[in-house]
């Protein structure tokens, strides 16, 4: 993939994809060039393109399919969203990320998280402004001065914020794809393991969309919870071991303090 580059702090998007934009993401994967690419748009999110490539990974011969989101803000104006890249920001806009009328995904954590932040910056980095902003903001009610780092994805994003702020307030798109790794990011973001408890931050969902939540954590992933009166998630005791199998190999070191040790 080939990016143009941009002045620091240029407010607008302007990212190319040449014919070999398989190239980076296919030597990071390990992959030889596609045999053979198909191109299929996607009429339900306007300004998506789904590619497919079917490839053979380096001395093997079995072929294997991989596919790439690429989202267009203008004409001839492309981003190439990974697999992996997209699983991440499931976990991301669920938890602590939000995309701006823009079509930008704003993504901020607090200092103390800075290796975590700066873990999403390196995954995501291709879709991103090239710079970590440290942002200080001043409580008024006990006059102490916060900080926090955050980064900025391109704004090709608004066919996300479509799904995600249909009506200008957060849901949870139950027909999401969500994944192990972005259920991991996402309770990086919003959740604690706590007194034996484990914990998911979803009191900013209404009520309908925690009872999705509970559905697609028990449909999909095998894994019962219960709302607690304080409208958060609780993974319940007997589901503690099966959470924990599909989030731990995600977990980064510095979130360790976040999942259950034997």
């Amino acid at each position: 993939m080939v990016v143009e580059s941009l002045p620091k702090g240029e407010p607008s998007a302007r990212t190319a994809i040449t014919g070999d934009a398989w190239s980076s993401s296919a030597r990071a994967l390990k992959i030889s060039r596609p045999s053979e690419v198909i191109l299929m748009k996607n009429s339900a999110h306007i300004g998506e393109t789904q590619m497919s490539y079917l490839a053979n990974t380096e001395g093997s011969h079995n072929a294997c399919i991989i596919k790439m989101l690429i989202l267009h803000a203008r004409k001839n104006l492309k981003l190439y969203v990974s697999n992996r890249q997209e699983e991440i920001l499931a976990g991301c806009l669920l938890g602590d990320a939000y995309i701006t009328k823009r079509g930008q995904i704003v993504i901020e954590q607090s200092n103390i998280q800075k290796d975590y932040l700066l873990w999403k910056y390196a995954q995501l980095k291709s879709l991103a402004y090239p710079s970590v902003e440290e942002i200080k903001r001043l409580d008024k009610r006990n006059n102490k001065t916060y900080s926090s780092l955050r980064f900025v994805l391109r704004q090709y994003f608004r066919s996300l914020r479509n799904i995600f702020y249909p009506k200008g307030i957060k849901i949870f798109p139950e027909s999401m794809k969500l994944t192990s790794l972005g259920l991991a990011v996402w309770y990086m973001d919003d959740g604690c393991w706590s007194g034996g408890r484990c914990i998911l931050s979803v009191d900013g969902f209404c009520a309908k969309d925690r009872e999705a939540i509970q559905r697609v954590f028990l449909e999909k992933f095998g894994v019962e919870s219960i709302i607690r009166t304080n409208k958060k998630l609780l993974i319940r005791k007997k589901s503690q071991k099966r959470f924990f199998s599909l989030i731990e190999q995600y977990i980064i070191p510095s979130m360790g303090y976040k999942i259950m040790t034997p």
